[in-house]
């Protein structure tokens, strides 16, 4: 399309349905191209080897060609054939793959199989560990969990609101920015209604083109206290979940077109472990959590938190402020020492620090 920007044409994989994305690219030596887009976590799904295979009218080309794939060719037959049949069948020269298929159904059984078949595999060597997109598939597959970001936003000394509440924002516009864009690219957001109550928020992306990638959205209301008139339920065409724990509030707070999930409570509050599993049960693979101290503080004592994004301004409140976790003092030591800081950058005057947790 040009030096830049190409259109894939993909055709879903559950619906059957063709569809047309265009996305940013860079070329790299031997004609290996890189893709960009703003919802890394979906388009690729409906990518396979097979999938790449077939778009090559002439079978013929394909001999000794080399194929690069971010996973291991699937060995066995779910929504489609095992691909590394038809690596085999077209007799391709080499294999290129970046990450083993930890899937116990696949986990190493198709590099043996090419390998038995005189084809030549690799496994590349990936220099940014970080950049892996087959962590989300993996902690689905062997967690029954979809990957929680959570995004914290404080002040430089770590605070997450004033105690009378009379500032609406802590960090700059670019920083509130590049919060919109992470809702954007997550499958869904996660949130307490205590923060619903606090903020009225809309939870939804105001970045002008990326507005019909609002995510779905999970709120925790053990007592069904939400009402219909908050902004959290004006925003159309998206699925809002409620997970409660008070049978009673259900049979009389019930707002219409919302789905409950009824969850058992652990240590006087809604079961974060059966919270994750039943979002994860329900499809999604990625979930961005923006809670409030509470919730904030649970996420770190349960070990939820895989990736953390810590937007922190110039700003201080002192003796007027709430800490971002409870029980943590000013050096946020015992929450900071879950991770490790894998980037940093600075919007104007607030800093970005991005971690993943230490497994």
């Amino acid at each position: 399309m040009s030096h830049s920007v190409l259109v894939l044409y993909v055709t879903g994989a559950k619906t059957g349905k063709n569809y047309f994305i265009p996305v940013s690219f860079f070329e790299h030596s031997r004609g290996l191209l890189t893709c960009v887009t703003d919802k890394p976590n979906i388009w690729w799904r409906n990518l396979t080897s097979i999938d790449a295979i077939n778009k090559v009218k002439n079978k013929k080309n394909l001999k000794n060609a080399d194929m690069y794939v971010t996973l291991e060719p699937c060995f066995h037959t779910g929504k489609t054939k095992p691909c590394v049949d038809k690596l085999i069948k077209y007799k391709f020269s080499k294999i290129f793959y970046a990450e083993k298929d930890k899937n116990p159904l696949v986990n190493g059984k198709s590099i043996k199989k090419m390998r038995e078949h005189k084809l030549k595999v690799y496994q590349c060597d990936i220099k940014d560990k970080e950049f892996n997109l087959n962590k989300i598939f993996f902690n689905k597959l062997l967690l029954n969990k979809p990957y929680v970001t959570l995004k914290i936003a404080t002040t430089n000394d770590y605070m997450i609101a004033q105690k009378n509440h009379k500032e609406r924002w802590i960090t700059n516009q670019l920083s509130r920015k590049l919060s919109h864009y992470l809702r954007a690219k997550s499958d869904c957001m996660l949130v307490g209604a205590s923060t619903i109550i606090k903020d009225n928020p809309l939870l939804n992306c105001r970045i002008s083109g990326l507005e019909k990638s609002t995510p779905d959205l999970f709120i925790l209301d053990s007592n069904l206290i939400l009402n219909k008139k908050l902004n959290i339920f004006k925003i159309k065409n998206r699925k809002i979940f409620i997970f409660y724990s008070n049978q009673k509030a259900k049979k009389l707070n019930v707002i219409p077109g919302l789905k409950y999930i009824h969850i058992k409570q652990k240590n006087g509050k809604l079961d974060l472990n059966l919270v994750f599993n039943k979002i994860a049960e329900i499809g999604y693979n990625s979930v961005l959590v923006e809670g409030g101290r509470k919730l904030n503080t649970s996420l770190f004592l349960e070990d939820s938190v895989n990736q953390l994004f810590w937007f922190k301004s110039s700003k201080k409140y002192g003796s007027n402020g709430i800490f971002a976790i409870e029980g943590q003092n000013s050096t946020m030591k015992d929450f900071i020492s879950k991770f490790r800081l894998i980037n940093k950058q600075y919007l104007s005057d607030d800093l970005l620090k991005t971690y993943l947790r230490i497994n």
